[in-house]
């Protein structure tokens, strides 16, 4: 077998020239943090009194990025003590409406940072700076670096309670160990926390991608799904040879990785193909720098993943692939079959811990190939490299170089509608195409009417036909996105003001000290910009989960005269500035 390596000779050698200086520049530091990990891992201990159960591990594929840590599950519960893992000091504190939502940072002697995220709350101390902070520069989001000496922190100390801030699908503990200098994170599991794992990964799906060319240029002509079947507990194959119509070929494997007591699918820690008993594919995922976790969309099939949640990794690289996770250099993957001979291929996949499993099959060329499926010519090339810009009927498109992850074969078309410009639709490629830069959409119109401009944007159709708003601004005469998703894309206008429920709060009511009043806020459009509490016309401290849109605030007896009425107003405002009031009072 010959493995065609024209489809991206170029890149190969920059690649190595980035790995070489990489090595360079870390390489003193490594060895040392390399030899602590291997002599250290006794002196980590867990950061939760309960035993740990994974819901998610490191690496697992997420849509734009690699899992960066470990979800510790805390039995669906929130307000699990939550303790430091080794002596340091807190290093950063980070309050978010999304993301880890509360998380904390503590920097450790031996060059390791770790992370503790979507807290509930912090240790008495911690939470009091905090919430002095937040009131001395009146928000609730906010990031702290306290001097090295101010939360100095033993092995063991509980330093936050669990909880479900941020982004978190359900109460858990997110946890990270990361290399100090240049925050990279580690594989967490490479630690000797006591998490059971004797189940060995399960291959759910099998892919082949094959190509007409000649020589390919990244533009799929098609991709074929076949079935696996178990053959032993931890070997599988497929039912019959894999016949192929083109000689240019890639193979794609959706597998999971399984840990003892938990159901969730975790990812892989590393996986090899080998044909005809030579290796020639192979990854292992020991650190992923967050500046290059959005090559995930390259790694894995991102279609796939975006329409139907499965985790396929390809063992091929797409051209635009800069991962250094790759244990092969033998090409990129990509198969060119010189004969008409059956071959073996194996996929190996293993988990952190040691367990394997294999799948095993065999594929050959077909001598008189009929293609079912017709690559259609929708009219634009567009060239990773190069990137282009797109026109029609005042629309436009501009994609940068290297924004995309291989070539690929653009639609691209604007549909006019009845006069009013919100009847339009642009389509701009499809949704399941993955970007790793922003693209620019720039729209020059005589319809649109200058007053009514900076209420308009441009919204992305969903699947069931609904506006998803991108964005927009209007400026120098044309409505401008930057964006990386494309999509059918319409104009929308945005009037209408955020809502302000009340969830939790009776006007004129009496409350009690810590008693909690909580509304939701909510925006159909252009989403929430800023939002504010005052209570006797003074800021307060309500706390905001972008994830339910809850705004709460607790009563605050350090800060309130009691035995009065007090007045309570509320500001919210949407991203095109169309702003909402409340205002009503409580008894304290």
């Amino acid at each position: 077998m010959a493995v065609n390596l024209s489809f991206r000779s170029l890149l190969k050698s920059s690649k190595l020239m980035i790995k070489f200086l990489k090595f360079l520049s870390l390489f003193s530091l490594s060895y040392s943090l390399c030899f602590s990990q291997v002599t250290d891992k006794e002196s980590f201990q867990s950061p939760l009194q309960i035993p740990l159960f994974l819901s998610g591990n490191f690496g697992e594929l997420r849509a734009t990025h690699f899992h960066a840590g470990l979800d510790f599950k805390t039995e669906g519960v929130t307000g699990k003590p939550v303790m430091a893992v080794k002596e340091g000091y807190v290093s950063r504190i980070k309050i978010q409406s999304g993301g880890y939502g509360h998380s904390l940072y503590i920097s450790h002697p031996d060059g390791h940072t770790t992370v503790y995220a979507h807290l509930e709350r912090y240790a008495p101390e911690i939470q009091a700076y905090v919430v002095q902070q937040q009131y001395l520069k009146r928000t609730y989001e906010t990031e702290l670096f306290p001097a090295r000496d101010m939360f100095p922190v033993r092995k063991g100390q509980v330093v936050a309670w669990s909880g479900n801030t941020g982004r978190s699908g359900g109460p858990h503990l997110h946890f990270e160990i990361r290399r100090s200098y240049g925050q990279i994170p580690l594989n967490g599991l490479l630690f000797g926390f006591p998490v059971t794992d004797n189940i060995s990964p399960e291959f759910r799906g099998l892919y082949i991608y094959t190509y007409q060319q000649k020589e390919p240029n990244g533009i799929q002509s098609d991709r074929k799904y076949h079935e696996i079947i178990r053959l032993g507990n931890a070997s599988y194959g497929v039912a019959e040879p894999i016949e192929l119509n083109a000689a240019y070929f890639g193979i794609g494997v959706e597998v999971y990785d399984f840990l003892n007591g938990s159901s969730n699918r975790c990812g892989v820690y590393s996986m090899e193909l080998k044909v005809d008993g030579e290796l020639m594919y192979g990854f292992k995922i020991d650190e992923i720098p967050f500046s290059d976790t959005r090559y995930v969309n390259a790694h894995m099939d991102y279609d796939l993943k975006i329409s139907g949640g499965k985790s396929v990794h390809r063992l091929f690289a797409l051209p635009n692939n800069n991962l250094s996770i790759y244990t092969t250099d033998t090409g990129n993957g990509i198969y060119a079959l010189k004969d008409f001979n059956s071959h073996e291929a194996e996929i190996i996949a293993r988990d952190a811990y040691g367990n394997k499993s294999s799948l095993s099959f065999s594929f050959v060329r077909k001598q008189n190939p009929v293609f079912s499926i017709i690559i259609p010519d929708l009219g634009y090339i567009v060239e990773w490299e190069k990137g282009r810009k797109l026109e029609k009927d005042s629309f436009s498109v501009e994609i940068p170089p290297k924004a995309l992850y291989q070539d690929i074969n653009m639609h691209f078309d604007v549909i006019r509608g009845n006069g009013d410009i919100k009847t339009d639709t642009f389509i701009v490629h499809s949704g399941t195409e993955p970007l790793h830069r922003n693209v620019n959409f720039s729209l020059v119109s005589a319809r649109i009417v200058p007053g009514q401009a900076d209420k308009l944007l441009f919204a992305c159709i969903d699947e069931e036909g609904d506006p998803v708003a991108e964005g927009g601004e209007y400026i120098d005469g044309a409505l401008r996105l930057s964006t990386r998703q494309f999509g059918v894309y319409m104009i929308v206008a945005d009037t209408v003001p955020p809502e302000i429920k009340a969830v939790k709060f009776v006007n004129a009511a009496r409350y009690t000290s810590d008693q909690e009043i909580v509304f939701v806020i909510a925006d159909e459009l252009s989403g929430i910009k800023s939002y504010a509490g005052y209570i006797d016309n003074e800021w307060a401290l309500f706390c905001f989960d972008a994830k339910s849109g809850s705004l709460s605030y607790r009563i605050d007896g350090s800060r309130l005269s009691k035995g009065k009425t007090h007045s309570l107003r509320i500001e919210v405002s949407d991203n095109k500035e169309n702003p909402a009031v409340f205002e009503g009072s409580f008894v304290y």
